[in-house]
């Protein structure tokens, strides 16, 4: 009776600490049921299959997940989430695709792939030069440039790449100097400003500032951009005005040509061998501008010597006999100056690496013959671009890029 009594007088107490036992053993089976799930998966590109690297993948509406739970596929596209309890919603994320929601409700039994779609709306259009030293997007962006990418140049054969940007950017004037191949070609932006001073852009590979013109002399030219292999250049960046142009200050008065190489990407390794072989012949002379044979030069040389009225007969016979023409010989001079000119080109190129070490390297042979006699032009090239990054804040590259003319 005094049990009951003490209960009814702590009846509050009681139901505390019962209340406390009900929440503390809901906590344990709680966390019992909260087992790590493990989901295991991989994103690539619904194009071409290929993995992407670097995608988000982040839990949504899970009860007991943290809020910063989440990871990001490795080199191969792969991840791997732990979740403490299904259903759970991953949610992947990437710069220019689609974002994808996946509901899993049980347990995957194998590796889950999932295809990301492109999303080319989403993307801001930013203006890159990656030799100065700001990035901005393009409404902030009040300069003139021009993109010229690997595509257009490598359908192009031509010595020099210079050649392969005539008609491709407004503005843009190619003058070829020289029918030589390999020969000097003027590049003009702003026209001709200064005799002085001349008008010839400022020309950037890779970050490096080079000298271009003519490294000849006499009778032949030569440009120093034709030991260039344009099978190896990504894309050339053309900047005009004076506010594309000003982080190089008087040097770009003339505009600037930013050339970029090709870079090692992280992936499966990829291996590139072109064949390029054409032919070229001179265009024939119209009828009235064919050269002589013998016949026909010995006589306009005698009707000459006729209409003077200066020479007797024997005379004329004389000097006709002495200039050879009663040899019966004649020369075909088209065939003595001009051939079937011939161009080759051979190219070898390997790309790959991981998300720590990249590495590109490529190795050209080129030879081209004008319809010219005479006129030739060889280069033996080759290309090696490493990336290796060192920790998360730094990263060495190193580039060699040689050709012997």
């Amino acid at each position: 009776m005094a049990s009951l009594f003490y209960f009814f007088r702590n009846r509050k107490r009681f139901l505390k600490i019962i209340l406390c036992s009900f929440v503390l053993s809901s906590n344990i089976s709680v966390a019992l049921a909260q087992e790590n799930i493990t989901i295991q998966g991989k994103i690539i590109d619904e194009h071409n299959n290929e993995s992407i690297i670097g995608a988000s993948i982040t839990l949504k509406n899970v009860k007991y997940a943290k809020s910063n739970s989440g990871t990001v596929t490795d080199a191969n596209g792969e991840f791997s989430l732990n979740v403490s309890s299904l259903p759970a919603t991953i949610v992947i994320n990437y710069i220019g695709y689609k974002t994808e929601e996946i509901d899993i409700y049980e347990k995957p039994s194998g590796i889950l792939t999932i295809p990301l779609g492109e999303n080319v709306n989403a993307l801001s259009e930013v203006v890159i030069i990656s030799d100065g030293y700001v990035t901005q997007e393009r409404k902030q962006y009040t300069g003139t440039s021009s993109v010229i990418g690997n595509k257009l140049l490598a359908d192009k054969p031509a010595a020099s790449p210079l050649s392969t940007l005539q008609g491709e950017v407004a503005g843009l004037n190619v003058d070829l100097s020289s029918s030589q191949p390999g020969g000097n070609i003027q590049v003009r932006l702003r026209g001709l400003g200064s005799l002085a001073l001349g008008a010839n852009p400022l020309y950037v590979i890779d970050g490096m500032i080079i000298n271009s013109g003519d490294l000849s002399r006499l009778s032949t030219t030569s440009s120093a951009l034709a030991g260039i292999n344009q099978e190896d250049i990504e894309d050339i960046t053309v900047l005009k005005d004076a506010s594309a142009t000003a982080i190089y200050g008087s040097r770009g008065s003339n505009g600037v040509i930013i050339i970029t190489t090709k870079k090692g990407k992280a992936g499966k390794t990829q291996v590139k061998f072109d064949v390029e072989v054409g032919a070229t012949s001179a265009i024939p002379f119209p009828e009235a501008g064919q050269p002589l044979n013998a016949e026909q030069f010995s006589e306009l040389f005698i009707e000459g010597l006729v209409n003077a009225g200066t020479y007797s007969d024997k005379e004329i016979a004389d000097l006709a006999e002495s200039y050879g023409f009663n040899s019966g010989r004649t020369n075909n001079w088209q065939d003595m100056i001009y051939r079937t000119g011939k161009q080759q080109q051979y190219n070898v190129s390997i790309r790959g690496g991981n998300e720590n070490t990249k590495v590109f390297a490529s190795a050209g042979y080129f030879t081209q013959e004008a319809t010219t006699i005479g006129s030739d032009m060889r280069r033996v090239s080759g290309l090696l671009n490493v990336e290796q990054k060192i920790s998360k804040r730094f990263t060495l590259t190193a580039g060699l890029n040689i050709s012997n003319v």
